[in-house]
């Protein structure tokens, strides 16, 4: 399953500037599923139809790592990850 968990897209603004909601995490929390974060960014930051994108996929986050966590947490570590990945060049 694949969740943008930012609940929308934003158009022109980085990973950095958005804020993400909570669904992921209350996915994650409800299934014990892992975690991969992926980071999806283009030159303009603006997806068109055929239009060069770059897809880059963050280390897996198994089940262990967030037993205790509560869901800001979880959507915290999601989102540091994912704007790690968003700035790799």
């Amino acid at each position: 399953v694949l969740i943008f968990p930012q609940g929308t897209r934003k158009r022109k603004l980085s990973v950095r500037e958005t804020s993400f909601k909570n669904g992921a995490a209350l996915v994650q929390k409800k299934t014990g599923c892992a975690v991969i974060p992926i980071s999806v960014t283009t030159k303009s930051m603006t997806v068109r139809p055929f239009s060069k994108i770059t897809v880059r996929f963050g280390n897996l986050f198994e089940p262990s790592e967030f037993e205790n966590a509560d869901n800001d947490a979880i959507t915290d570590k999601i989102f540091n990850e994912t704007v790690r990945l968003s700035e790799e060049k």
